[in-house]
């Protein structure tokens, strides 16, 4: 399978989406009972190049007003911190959400009513071996108009930013593929909404779905004094994809220098690395705040999240230029 050649890109892109999706259900999405795997609740099939395929989606409307939505195909990315998620309509279709041939569509269903939809697909005469898991997703956010001509001008049915979707997991001579990996390439530490949080970009550079066990411990460069060890199992690190797996910490850390051994497990096949990583600025909150105080709180721990967030995109940034050229050599 190829890297995608973007493949920091597509971590990116899991890193600038989702953070403000409400967790109310305007819409409910399903595939076809009879053809969804049970336990996987997607689609799951083997690929033969060349070969069209079509995928009926049922979207449901449980609201008691009409919604309207854009009905599209997304790619599959692990969620910061845990899980899985999907790129949003305006992103580049790196994987294989750009085999789907049904364009974007904007959908509005009544107060109660149920829809079926199918998208359709044509896979490449040219397949690597591997798993490709693309996703049939509704889209929803009243606050964004989406300048294309399949969403059109600003919706007005609904106050509310949601997206949902189904799974086509699509697998194709797996014996033959690369397995899955869970590089760590790169560790950060920041306070996020008033919390220290620690993260390490682990990198699947194989040709499926990597779930590793991560172990991590951290000590002080100086003076060798451990502050942290932390171990668990970490889920949907897709082919050619980086998740950022985050720990909140229950005490912020001092200014200095940091090493965090971290140790992955995949099938068997252990990866450890030691990283670097700098706390520039030790960060206390006052014991005896005040009405005032707490109001400017909330903002400082806003920014700060603001800079952690633009922070872990220049890393990416950096670590996808770093690694082209080294490919390239």
């Amino acid at each position: 399978m190829i890297f995608r050649s973007m493949l920091m890109v597509a971590a990116l892109i899991g890193l600038m989406g989702f953070s403000e999706i409400t967790e109310e259900q305007p819409l409910a999405v399903a595939g076809e009972s009879s053809r969804i795997h049970p336990q996987l609740n997607a689609y799951v099939e083997e690929i033969i190049p060349g070969d069209e395929r079509e995928y009926p989606i049922d979207v449901t409307n449980p609201t008691d007003e009409e919604v309207t939505a854009l009905l599209y195909a997304a790619d599959a990315i692990p969620a910061i911190g845990e899980g899985n998620n999907f790129t949003l309509p305006t992103d580049l279709d790196l994987g294989a959400a750009a085999w789907y041939t049904t364009p974007d569509q904007t959908i509005t269903l009544r107060a109660g009513e149920t829809q079926r939809f199918f998208m359709k697909m044509r896979i490449p005469e040219h397949v690597q071996p591997g798993q490709y898991v693309s996703v049939i997703g509704v889209y929803m956010d009243p606050n964004r108009a989406l300048k294309n001509e399949t969403w059109g001008e600003e919706q007005s049915h609904t106050t509310m930013v949601y997206k949902a979707g189904v799974q086509v997991v699509l697998n194709y001579r797996l014996a033959e593929a690369k397995p899955p990996e869970a590089f760590p390439h790169a560790a950060a530490y920041a306070i996020d909404n008033g919390k220290a949080v620690f993260s390490v970009l682990l990198i699947n550079e194989g040709d499926s779905l990597s779930m590793p066990h991560l172990e991590v411990e951290i000590t002080q460069q100086e003076g060798n004094k451990q502050v942290l060890a932390w171990e668990g199992a970490v889920g949907f690190i897709y082919a050619g994809t980086a998740a950022q797996v985050q720990m909140k910490l229950e005490h912020s850390l001092q200014q200095g220098a940091y090493l965090a051994e971290v140790k992955t497990a995949v099938n068997g096949h252990t990866v450890r690395k030691v990283l670097l990583f700098e706390v520039n600025q030790a960060i206390t909150l006052s014991q005896h705040q005040t009405a005032d105080s707490e109001f400017m709180d909330e903002e400082r721990r806003f920014f700060l999240s603001r800079v952690y967030f633009y922070g872990v995109i220049l890393l990416i940034v950096i670590l996808l230029a770093v690694y082209q050229k080294r490919k390239s050599k």
